[in-house]
């Protein structure tokens, strides 16, 4: 279920509510709400929760207008408008601003329901800019559904997946194919129930090729004591730059990166960030399509 907020600028007449707001940001959220989820709803200032084909006169109210209390009990009105249309264990997106929001997700998550909202971090612009994007790249974001669609199967065939790639050996994992990392508490921004794949690469399906698809994962996941080598693994180099900007440490680790190889006083200055890369890499679910290099059959052509 998305639930959409309404706007201050609305037409002059009654209308159905999904016509009755006058906005970029409302549009882009109606076509984003039309095209991702199951149902939609308008959250509305003045009449709590609207149904999109729900008649409407014009008003002039907004929640910004309101104190704390009476958003308290505009939130426990929608919750109770909400309780009879929405299962416990289900999702809400809010395309909505903080004093729409907040109040309102905290009766929801009581009961359990999982609450997302894609556009919390952006301003209004950049809201408008990101809702006109989708619109754009309709064509695009269809292949992406349709990526992530056929990878849910592939999560469906036996050992293709684990929870954590630390508990995996080279006895479990195909020679060759394809593998995919994903982020347990990062989703897709379009598909909020979906974690988003955050590593794609393919090993030792080429021609002649003697490494094995192993060999690359454990690069990536480092040993089992939790020592690894980022100058080997982009994927660790790059998982590493996140920690350290999120961790505000890049003083503490200039060498990061620099170069294809470091003399062991560097190694032993970076081993503290190399087992927090392997940590977070270890707890992250991947998935393999095996890759069977079969020989070529050989044509023989009529005399």
């Amino acid at each position: 279920m998305c639930l959409v907020a309404c706007t201050s600028s609305k037409g002059l007449y009654p209308a159905q509510a999904q016509e009755l707001y006058r906005s970029p940001l409302f549009d882009g959220a109606r076509h984003f709400a039309e095209t991702r989820c199951d149902s939609w709803f308008i959250l509305s200032a003045k009449h709590g929760l609207l149904q999109p084909t729900e008649k409407v006169d014009p008003y002039n109210e907004s929640l910004y207008q309101l104190d704390e209390a009476a958003q308290e009990d505009w939130a426990r009105k929608v919750y109770g408008q909400l309780e009879s249309r929405i299962e416990k264990s289900s999702a809400v997106v809010f395309l909505a601003g903080v004093k729409y929001r907040s109040k309102l997700q905290k009766h929801l998550q009581r009961d359990g329901v999982k609450i997302y909202a894609p556009m919390a971090e952006l301003g209004i612009g950049r809201q408008v800019a990101w809702l006109q994007k989708l619109i754009r790249e309709a064509n695009r974001l269809r292949d992406l559904d349709r990526l992530y669609a056929l990878i849910s199967r592939l999560a469906s065939r036996r050992n293709c997946i684990d929870p954590q790639l630390v508990s995996r050996s080279s006895k479990t994992v195909p020679q060759k194919g394809i593998y995919f990392f994903f982020q347990q508490d990062e989703f897709r921004m379009t598909q909020p129930l979906e974690m988003r794949v955050v590593r794609i690469g393919t090993h030792a399906v080429s021609k002649g090729s003697k490494s094995t698809l192993w060999n690359r994962l454990r690069t990536h996941r480092g040993a089992v004591d939790g020592s690894g080598n980022h100058r080997g693994s982009i994927f660790r180099l790059h998982v590493g730059d996140a920690l350290l900007r999120k961790l505000k440490t890049e003083s503490r680790f200039p060498e990061w990166g620099v170069g294809q190889s470091a003399n062991a006083a560097i190694r032993d200055m970076e081993k503290e960030m190399e087992l927090e890369v392997s940590k977070t890499i270890s707890s992250m679910p991947v998935q393999w399509l095996n890759i069977e290099m079969r020989r070529p059959r050989t044509v023989i052509a009529p005399t």
